[in-house]
Formats: structure tokens, C-alpha cells, sequence
């Protein structure tokens, strides 16, 4: 999910380069999974660090609470993100339904770019703007080897939206 909102979004934007009056942006907005040597979602090894690790260790935990019957939809001022995320997901899949991890990433990949189209439209306009959006998921392997797989990627360009793959 993206966390910040229009005011974060307006503020970044003011620093991009800006040479010649027409504002150029490139978005890229990824959730992730690690998957191992034995082709298990969601362990992976990390550089520097002697055990295993997981990701993504947020939707791992709105994993594990979802089996545990554990689910608080409440917001915990000590766990903000967490909380919004867990919000944001359990209204994707029903009371009950415990989806996998890989299947919980792309639900995520889904919010994460209707959420970035929504900032996009609030925040840009395309009459003196010109941006790229790339979103996927982004994919931790085996041998600390990292992919992208690419859902959505285009640019607008004059008002004009172009796919690029």
C-alpha cells in the first residue's frame, strides 16, 4: 500500500528536476516475496545475516494472525502500517479465507497500483506532465539473486498513454 497521501505525494514531486517547464516523473511501486532454493514462497537468504529470512514480513504476519483467528481491524497507534495493511487486505478476501502467500502478494500488487493511479490522478496534471508507471512485484531468489516481474508499465507523454511491454 502506498502510505503516504496527496501532501506526501505533491511534496515529492517537487524534487524532480524541472529544466525546461515540463514535469517528468517515473513511478515504480513494488510489493515483495522471496522465494528459495527449494522454491518455497517467502524464505530467502540475506547478505550479512547467517539465518533465514522472510519476505514480505508484513503480509507474512496478516498471514499468520489470518490462521491464528487473530484479525484486528482496529488501528494500533503502535503498529500503524501494519494495521492499515491489514485493513486494506482482509476487505480483498472474504471471513475465514486464508489465501497463500504468493496469491496475498499480487492482492498487494493490485492495491499498490490502484493506489498509485489514485495519487497520480489527484496529484498530476497531464496537460504539463509526463510520467512512466511501472508496478509487479519484485522477487527475492535463490543466490541473493533479485527479478522484477512486471504487471503494468506505460508512460504518458502529452496526455497520451502508451503501453511499454
Amino acid at each position: 500500500m502506498l502510505y503516504l497521501g496527496v501532501t506526501g505525494f505533491q511534496a515529492a514531486h517537487h524534487h524532480a528536476p524541472n529544466t525546461d517547464g515540463r514535469e517528468r516523473y517515473v513511478y515504480f511501486a513494488f510489493p515483495h516475496i522471496a522465494i528459495d532454493e527449494n522454491g518455497t514462497p517467502g524464505n530467502c537468504r540475506r547478505s550479512g545475516r547467517q539465518t533465514l529470512s522472510q519476505a514480505c514480513g508484513a503480509l507474512i504476519k496478516v498471514l499468520q494472525d489470518c490462521s491464528r483467528g487473530e484479525i484486528s481491524l482496529d488501528l494500533n497507534p503502535d503498529e500503524v502500517e501494519q494495521s492499515l495493511l491489514t485493513q486494506r487486505l482482509f476487505g480483498k478476501f472474504g471471513f475465514g479465507e486464508i489465501p497463500d502467500l504468493v496469491t496475498l502478494t499480487k492482492i498487494t500488487q493490485h492495491i499498490i497500483r490502484e493506489d498509485l493511479e489514485r495519487m497520480i490522478r489527484l496529484t498530476v496534471d497531464p496537460s504539463t506532465t509526463d510520467y512512466a508507471v511501472f508496478t509487479g512485484v519484485q522477487i527475492h531468489g535463490p543466490a541473493h539473486k533479485d527479478w522484477i516481474w512486471v504487471e503494468t508499465s506505460y508512460v504518458l507523454v502529452d496526455g497520451v498513454r502508451k503501453p511499454l511491454l
